[in-house]
């Protein structure tokens, strides 16, 4: 029990590293580019890219994964950040890094759902579902130590231009992450009934979901143009 309890935990507390430096990057990727021709108002807006997407795929995010399997639908969110963690260092267009943050946050939605449910249905005893749980909480905050130290140290050292390819690094533990989660068996919920997405979409017209997703946008707009 132990064995497979550490199997399973090691990739999915990775997963939470993972998201959690990529999540917690804007500091950095607002400094750098604000001594280019790109205004601060843009600069300032550029977390809603990131955080829209994870309350609207959130949503219904379950379903997906509920029809492709936790882990199967895991690995494609890491997989995805790895590629897109490569392409960084090379295109330097802003828009490139609004794609990006969507991209991430749309993944990040999908990835805890997976690692939420994964635990949830392969550990059923209670000490050792509050230790993982445990665990992969403080690997996010981990996460945002280490790229705040790395990337802080990679700026201000000698070579503070190459600061993007800092990025392959998460690319690696990407794939490393991936390989150790193609590796072990899970349990998987059972599915649910099979509904068109045009079905589950529709729950987004009624006036609750309307005026939540509003909220939402309108707190991120704030945040961000203040």
């Amino acid at each position: 029990m132990t064995t497979k309890l550490s199997k399973i935990s090691l990739p999915l507390k990775l997963t939470f590293l993972i998201f959690s430096m990529v999540l917690n990057c804007m500091g950095l990727i607002i400094l750098q580019l604000a001594d280019t021709n790109i205004t601060y108002g843009e600069l300032g807006f550029l977390e809603s890219f990131k955080d829209l997407p994870i309350a609207f795929i959130s949503l219904f995010a379950v379903s997906f994964i509920n029809k492709t399997g936790s882990k199967k639908a895991l690995i494609a969110a890491l997989a995805i950040v790895g590629f897109c963690s490569c392409l960084l260092p090379f295109i330097e267009e802003f828009w490139f890094y609004k794609v990006w943050f969507a991209i991430i946050g749309a993944c990040f939605a999908i990835g805890k759902i997976c690692v939420f449910g994964i635990i949830r249905n392969n550990i059923s005893d209670e000490k050792s579902l509050a230790k993982t749980m445990n665990s992969v909480e403080a690997s996010f905050m981990i996460g945002i130590f280490v790229v705040n130290t790395g990337f802080g140290w990679l700026i201000s050292g000698p070579y503070s231009e190459f600061w993007r390819f800092g990025f392959l690094l998460i690319a690696v533990l990407s794939a490393v992450t991936i390989f150790l989660l193609s590796k072990i068996e899970i349990t998987e919920s059972k599915p649910y009934e099979n509904k068109s997405i045009f079905i589950e979409l529709s729950g987004f017209t009624t006036p609750v979901v309307a005026l939540f997703l509003a909220v939402i946008f309108f707190i991120v707009f704030v945040e961000q143009g203040v």
